[in-house]
């Protein structure tokens, strides 16, 4: 019996043309474990070292500089905590 046909929910792959641009909100998956919700404030691209591209990511809690491998767009409900959390300071 497939998890499918038990009611267990689909797991949503990610999109290929998915990118976190700025000012997209984001979950980041910290290496601790959990996750972390917050807005893409700068992305860095490194051209002379085969190293993946950054984000710097602002949280209500903190301010993050992580790998984009790490970061997932945040849809739907998440999307809308994310910018309820960070839009006191900022207007996003």
């Amino acid at each position: 019996m497939s998890k499918a046909s038990q009611g267990a929910p689909a797991k949503r792959q990610a999109r290929a043309d998915d990118t976190a641009d700025v000012g997209t909100p984001v979950k980041v998956d910290r290496l601790e474990g959990g996750s972390l919700l917050g807005i893409v404030r700068e992305r860095y691209t490194y051209e002379e070292y085969d190293a993946p591209p950054r984000v710097l990511v602002e949280s209500s809690e903190k301010m993050v500089n992580v790998a984009t491998d790490r970061v997932s767009i945040a849809r739907g409900s998440n999307a809308d905590v994310v910018r309820s959390l960070v839009e006191e300071d900022t207007n996003v």
